[in-house]
């Protein structure tokens, strides 16, 4: 017999010991949910997280503005202690990445309505189809308004000044964002 013609024992251990894993796991997380000393631990663990989230920002972590709201990059970098191309690198990533985050949104919005729409017009009413509706429209808009935001910070990239959203939708040439552009002041 061949090597080629082995059974392979190391794919069926896998699938045995994910097995095990799979029907053990409720009474592993059950008695996680009871032991004291677990409990201790994610309680620690969420203590420590608090303290992350509420230490001070570092000074370098900001952008700086001047009075008008257009973004300094020279002083920016300055204060950063990054060279101004850093800088310029940094504001593209952001850009790219709003981007993503505005169509990720928008695709997922898109998609999730519409699979609730045919799976409205296929289904007899009920209040299941109801309910499912209301959170369909609450997911859908919460990623528009996601989307929308992040429509508005490439926005920001894009022309070097912080606004609001509302000068955002008065000056802006369109709302979709844009993966590349100037990063320099007009």
């Amino acid at each position: 017999m061949s090597g080629e013609e082995k059974p392979r024992r190391g794919a069926l251990r896998w699938v045995g010991r994910q097995s095990v894993n799979v029907a053990t796991a409720y009474p592993r997380f059950a008695w996680q949910a009871t032991n004291p000393e677990a409990i201790r631990a994610e309680g620690e663990n969420i203590r420590r997280l608090w303290a992350v989230l509420r230490a001070p920002r570092p000074q370098a972590a900001t952008i700086i503005t001047d009075p008008e709201g257009r973004i300094d990059i020279a002083l920016t970098a300055e204060v950063s202690g990054l060279d101004i191309p850093h800088v310029e690198r940094l504001l593209a990533m952001r850009m790219r990445r709003t981007a993503t985050t505005f169509w990720a949104c928008v695709s997922v919005a898109t998609a999730g309505f519409l699979s609730w729409v045919a799976a409205a017009i296929a289904s007899p009413p009920e209040f299941a189809g109801l309910w499912s509706g209301m959170m369909t429209l609450i997911l859908t808009l919460t990623l528009g308004a996601k989307a929308l935001e992040a429509a508005l910070h490439n926005w920001q990239v894009r022309v070097l000044r912080l606004g609001s959203v509302g000068e955002f939708l008065r000056t802006a040439d369109t709302i979709l964002p844009s993966r590349r552009g100037a990063i320099r002041p007009r």
